[in-house]
């Protein structure tokens, strides 16, 4: 597999989340790396629940449950003080 840079890999995981194609979203995050920052201080998990469709594909449970047995931090922030969770729920309660 090519070696992406840090800013193809934000892309290519923001673009499957985007698009809902769960599977090649998790393809691109390394298990030992679940917890490192790909952007402004943010983990995958929070990539994700920034992108992924509120009202999309089913599987977003699926791409979450794997993140957190890969131990991605629950609590981990966008290097700001949102977490997934915050951002999930501002994304589907936008007033």
């Amino acid at each position: 597999m090519e070696q992406l840079t840090d800013k193809q890999l934000l892309n290519s995981l923001a673009l499957a989340a985007e698009k809902g194609r769960y599977q090649d979203f998790l393809k691109l995050v390394k298990p030992e790396k679940v917890n490192d920052p790909i952007y402004e201080g943010g983990s995958v998990l929070v990539l994700f629940a920034s992108c992924a469709p509120i009202d999309g594909p089913l599987g977003q449970g699926m791409v979450v449950d794997q993140l957190l047995e890969w131990g991605a931090d629950i609590n981990a922030s966008d290097g700001g003080e949102m977490t997934a969770l915050h951002r999930a729920v501002s994304r589907s309660n936008p007033g």
